[in-house]
Order: C-alpha cells, then structure tokens, then sequence
C-alpha cells in the first residue's frame, strides 16, 4: 500500500526514475574513483564529462 500511487502513476505515464538512478550511480562511482579532488569545481567537471554518451569509464 506504501508505493500505490507510484505503481498507478507508472501504469498511467510509463515513466521510471531509471534515469535519475543512472545519474546517481555514476556520481557515486567518479566521487569513489577521485576521492579527494583538491576543488569543488573540478569535481563538478568531472560529474559533467562523465554525463556525456560513451565517455564513462565501465560498460553500461
């Protein structure tokens, strides 16, 4: 009964939060690979450069 409106909202709109997980995970894997970047901003860089299509690291 906790997840009922997210299972009707997807019969309705087919839309998952696949994506957003995606995103998340590939954070977390850049934030393990460069524990310690000196600056902030070059850690956002790299989330970027990392969101581009067949630019990643690992196999998806």
């Amino acid at each position: 009964m906790n997840h009922l409106e997210r299972i009707t909202n997807f019969g309705k709109c087919r839309i998952t939060s696949g994506k957003v997980e995606g995103t998340v995970r590939k954070i977390k894997f850049i934030r393990a690979l460069g524990f310690g970047y000196p600056v902030d901003d070059y850690f956002f860089l790299k989330i970027i450069d990392g969101s581009r299509k067949n630019q990643f690291p690992f196999k998806e």
